[in-house]
């Protein structure tokens, strides 16, 4: 079944929903927020799999007009272009968006910022650019970066500086995760697996099956895994350097940037993969970890209640005790 959803702003998402025979499971898929969406799930019943299927879209394709940077009419785009100029009015959804956004930003210590734009459009990991920006530049964009300039009343955000920039990419997938799981259980889907590009939420395992099967990343070879993991009622994030990143003069500069430096982080820093309750939490503690590196970035995913994880760098795998009640590594 191939059906497009189109929401009241007119953004529209094509999405193709197909039931598989052996497995007795329906699949969804969809592109959305610059990555490929998937959503396995068991129903009874083809109606209430298609109403799912519409709620679930359509709830993205909501989420992404009103959010993503990368439309002049979202209302992060408004934030943007009247930074140093006006407050812009928020509604109770943008305030629990910016709520969390300050969230994450005290739990990781300043790690994931939401302010962070100027520096990631600094270091432009398309390779847009073909030279490395100055120390000059960089301590310009540092200027512009942090949660605690910004302003917020109970119904409006500022900008105070020109310039400043809002990006909520650091979680939206991983959120957008957990709020389509909230939307399963209005359908009565227990059973379901939602991979919004290697962020994962898992429901109940498929039938006749103990646990979902996920591969864990190799970085060091895209196409390949180190292990598998056997998972129900979990969420699992990956972040990394080894796939959005350019290279210049024999160095790779990886997407993740330093907002405490300015800088990419460590080319050997490559991934972490960790299991937590909920996809937000999970993507949460797996970036953090790839900036603080190595042993910071283990001692983290230890301290986090209820989360279990590995690190890869350089075929150099570290993980947490836990983490093989989960894992099978090659």
């Amino acid at each position: 079944m191939a059906s497009d959803i189109t929401n009241s702003s007119g953004k529209r998402i094509e999405a193709q929903m197909s039931f598989r025979e052996a497995t007795q499971l329906y699949e969804l898929s969809f592109p959305a927020m610059g990555t490929l969406c998937r959503i396995t799930f068991q129903s009874d019943s083809r109606e209430i799999a298609s109403e799912f299927a519409i709620a679930s879209t359509q709830w993205i394709a909501d989420f992404e007009t009103k959010y993503s940077r990368f439309r002049d009419d979202s209302i992060i785009s408004k934030i943007n272009r009247s930074a140093g100029i006006e407050a812009i009015e928020t509604d109770q959804d943008a305030n629990h968006i910016f709520d969390l956004s300050s969230e994450i930003f005290f739990s990781t210590y300043g790690l994931m910022d939401v302010t962070a734009l100027p520096l990631t459009e600094l270091w432009n990991y398309h390779g847009h650019y073909n030279r490395i920006p100055t120390e000059s530049e960089i301590a310009n964009a540092l200027n512009l970066v942090g949660w605690g300039k910004v302003e917020r009343s109970p119904n409006s955000i500022f900008l105070p500086q020109k310039g400043m920039k809002l990006d909520i990419g650091g979680f939206g997938k991983e959120y957008a995760v957990d709020r389509v799981a909230e939307i399963t259980t209005q359908y009565g889907i227990d059973c379901y697996l939602i991979d919004f590009g290697r962020d994962i939420r898992l429901g109940s395992p498929p039938p006749g099956q103990s646990a979902w099967n996920i591969g864990i990343a190799d970085p060091s070879q895209i196409d390949h895994t180190n292990g598998t993991l056997h998972l129900s009622h979990q969420a699992v994030a990956t972040s990394g350097n080894y796939i959005r990143n350019f290279q210049l003069e024999g160095k790779t500069y990886g997407h993740i940037v330093d907002p405490r430096i300015g800088h990419p982080i460590s080319q050997s820093a490559l991934s972490a993969t960790v299991i937590a309750n909920t996809c937000l939490e999970a993507g949460r503690i797996s970036t953090t970890a790839c900036i603080l590196g190595l042993e910071e970035g283990l001692d983290t995913i230890e301290n986090s209640f209820g989360a279990e994880g590995t690190l890869s760098y350089n075929n150099k795998h570290l993980t947490t005790v836990g983490f093989y009640e989960y894992a099978i590594l090659n």
